[in-house]
């Protein structure tokens, strides 16, 4: 109807007063009252052919109380010594008056009589629309019941109005408490005027934040377009900004400080690139520069922070030079350029997410630009060889580094970061990379190899996030999609006694990011805002940090270890597996580890041949030994792992080991084996990657065609031989496979799964 949709239940656009009356209200500024009793229109026979019974209420006035949306209704009881519903009388032993209560969209406040007459307003806050207004309770020494009139030589305007103080909401996220004592002394302007401001939340649902890199200042963007600083120390609001136009231009949707603190960049979901001045949030410079929604930017962390990147969500990475601070201009005058658009460079595929962009600047100017996608890319960028002229040009790419599905494997990326460089000369660059199956894998970035992959923490999920920071990077800060931050110290193993995890909100976090000194970090509760069509939050969390306990606790299990009275990493490690280190698996561990010292000397060897878990086996064992605890790795993975032993004894100085003991074999089983093990599900993904529909079949000769053309192919007498490990000499894969073949069958019967669910 032409009077919109009436409010909902609880107080918030509803109320009741006055016999049985009752008032609802209106997006249009109205409310409309229902009355029960009495005649109906037309009469009896006319209500109950309408199907109207002679106790329902109808609608008997409406009025318009607001020039926009009714947002709050309730009522308060004024004067006497009853209640109303929501407020408290003025005491005395008169009869209290219950009077109407309003809030609207434009952020006015109003009271009316039992005859729906205004009596006292509050117009002009114009602070957000009203979300709620709660009653002073009687008695208190600051908030305490206030009297209109009785006692001046005029007539008071509201006939005598007694009205305790009150304070209101708004959907800015700020509370106000107003005096009722001073509209009957000043009137409405000058009441609302000196509204005192009790609380300032977020301007809006926070989708991202950046922190400034020398100053306790957070800067936010919010899902409806808005853009604040937040001084952290002074808790309150700098600046606020809107960037969209009131919603009618493209969101913002990824910033960055330049790491000079001189400006703050902006990538939209529209595809444009804004320079903000970092005091005012004013737009000095707009640029759209891609079709796609601008997912991450980023800005160099050399001395004159000479280039920015971009990553947008058709793959691209864009990269420019910056020129300096950002600052606005004076009124009147020009603003100078902020950045020059030197070009970009599909890098990744367009249908999955670019999940890492990264810059680090090296010893004698050097200055490297990494990227990853979720595909599995790796690349590396040629900074100063890019140009306007040439556009933007690599250095290198990798498919098979960091496993992923363009290497054939399954894990995607989630997360990057350098770690800070050390050694002489400032070290080589070096990066980590988590990925969606729990690992964390350290990438050297000049041959784009995996030098070393462990166990990241498992507390809330992959990692999403992960920041190194502290004195010389010590310390790694990360984040979950869901509940959880935590730290890290440096460098990792897979020791889970070197991380800690915290519940920081009850579901999704949508942002983190780490203050300018280590000292704090900031989450943002995330939860989709269906009418933004974003994630966002209106939670902020500020977390201290205190790097100092989790060090003792490294130090203290350290010496607890060497002095025989504690747990070593290798036993923290051994525990990660099933039973421990005193379980039936570890014990069988150790026993496939003593026969395979006795294959390499010979089984048939008839001299003395020594076998313990203090020994060593030849590297040539490492894949079997996996292989008969379940793991099953990759030519590809066992090429990592051979690397990292390698890289491993070229750090300590020694030449690359041709033997492995017992307790790094178990640390290199525990951090490059799948956290969950392969189960029927995975199979059923694979046949429909295949094309087959849940419960279908694919042929044999589509079957082989896979394994033969796809990830790392497999020769047809390497697939013979297979069939005859699992069904005896001289199978064929035809006695293996059937014609047709189920993703059920082929686990059961193929494969040898239990015909059980396997999670």
């Amino acid at each position: 109807d032409k009077h919109g949709s009436f409010g909902g239940a609880g107080g918030d656009k509803h109320g009741s007063f006055g016999g049985g009356r009752c008032v609802t209200g209106t997006k249009d500024g109205d409310i409309v009252v229902w009355e029960s009793g009495g005649v109906a229109p037309g009469g009896a026979a006319a209500a109950a052919a309408a199907g109207m019974r002679p106790d329902d209420r109808r609608a008997i006035k409406i009025l318009r109380i607001h020039h926009a949306a009714v947002t709050y209704l309730n009522t308060v009881s004024t004067g006497g010594s009853s209640n109303g519903n929501n407020g408290y009388g003025g005491g005395g032993g008169a009869p209290a008056t219950t009077h109407l209560v309003s809030g609207g969209a434009e952020g006015n406040v109003r009271f009316f009589d039992a005859k729906l007459r205004l009596i006292a307003w509050f117009d002009g806050l114009a602070q957000g629309g009203i979300t709620s207004v709660s009653f002073a309770a009687p008695g208190g020494s600051e908030w305490k019941v206030e009297s209109f009139g009785g006692g001046g030589d005029s007539e008071a305007p509201t006939g005598g109005f007694d009205a305790p103080n009150f304070v209101v909401g708004t959907d800015a996220s700020k509370v106000f408490a107003l005096r009722t004592s001073t509209f009957e002394e000043s009137g409405s302007a000058e009441a609302t005027r000196a509204a005192e401001l009790l609380l300032e939340g977020t301007p809006d649902a926070v989708a991202t934040m950046c922190a400034h890199p020398t100053k306790p200042v957070l800067c936010c963007l919010g899902a409806g377009g808005s853009a604040w600083t937040w001084n952290y120390e002074a808790r309150a609001v700098d600046v606020q900004r809107d960037l969209c136009n009131r919603g009618q231009g493209p969101r913002p949707s990824a910033l960055c400080y330049r790491s000079d603190g001189a400006g703050v960049l902006v990538g939209t979901a529209g595809g444009a690139l804004k320079a903000l001045d970092p005091n005012t949030l004013v737009e000095v410079q707009v640029m759209r520069f891609t079709p796609h929604k601008v997912t991450r930017v980023v800005v160099s962390d050399d001395a004159e922070c000479s280039y920015a990147a971009a990553a947008d969500a058709g793959g691209c990475v864009s990269l420019f030079r910056l020129h300096g601070a950002i600052s606005a201009p004076p009124e009147g005058e020009e603003a100078s350029r902020a950045f020059e658009f030197l070009g970009k460079h599909r890098a990744h595929s367009g249908a999955s997410r670019v999940s890492g962009l990264a810059f680090q600047a090296g010893p004698g100017g050097a200055l490297e630009l990494v990227s990853c996608g979720e595909e599995g890319r790796l690349c590396r960028f040629d900074v100063f060889g890019s140009s306007v002229e040439g556009g933007v040009k690599l250095l290198g790419t990798s498919d098979v580094a960091l496993g992923g599905p363009a290497a054939g494997g399954g894990a995607v990326s989630t997360a990057l970061a350098f770690l800070p460089r050390s050694g002489k000369g400032g070290g080589a660059p070096t990066l980590l990379v988590a990925d969606d199956s729990f690992k964390i894998r350290t990438i050297d970035v000049h041959s784009l190899t995996c030098t070393r992959t462990v166990l990241g923490p498992t507390y809330g999920g992959p990692l999403s996030l992960m920041v190194p920071f502290g004195p010389g990077g010590c310390h790694l800060a990360y984040a979950t999609p869901e509940k959880v931050v935590g730290l890290a110290a440096l460098p990792l193993d897979g020791d889970p006694g070197r991380a800690m995890g915290l519940i920081a909100h009850p579901g999704e976090v949508a942002a983190t990011c780490v203050g300018f000194d280590g000292a704090t970090i900031f989450t943002v509760g995330g939860g989709h805002t269906p009418t933004k069509g974003v994630d966002a939050g209106y939670v902020v969390n500020v977390w201290a940090v205190d790097t100092g306990v989790l060090d003792a606790s490294v130090a203290a299990a350290a010496a607890a270890a060497k002095s025989g009275s504690g747990s070593s990493s290798h036993a923290r490690l051994a525990a990660l597996i099933e039973g421990g280190a005193g379980g039936e698996f570890y014990r069988e561990a150790r026993d496939y580890f003593m026969y395979s010292q006795l294959c390499a000397q010979g089984e048939d060897s008839a001299v003395d041949r020594a076998a313990s878990a203090d020994g060593t086996v030849p590297l040539e064992e490492l894949p079997r030994l996996m292989r008969a605890l379940g793991h099953y790795p990759s030519e590809r993975e066992l090429g990592d792992m051979f690397a990292e032993l390698a890289t491993e004894a070229s750090s300590a100085g020694e030449a690359p080991p041709s033997s492995i003991g017992f307790d790094r074999f178990i640390a290199l089983y525990v951090n490059h084996r799948p956290v969950y093990g392969i189960g029927r599900d995975h199979i059923e993904e694979a046949f429909e990657a295949l094309g087959a529909e849940p419960g279908d079949s694919v042929s044999r000769s589509k079957l082989i065609q896979a394994l033969m053309g796809s990830g790392e192919a497999m020769s047809e007498a390497e697939l013979n031989a297979a069939a005859e490990a699992l069904l005896g000499p001289g199978a064929t894969l035809e006695d293996l496979v059937p014609a047709e073949v189920t993703a059920r069958d082929f686990a059961e019967e193929v494969l040898g799964f239990l015909p059980v669910e396997v999670a």
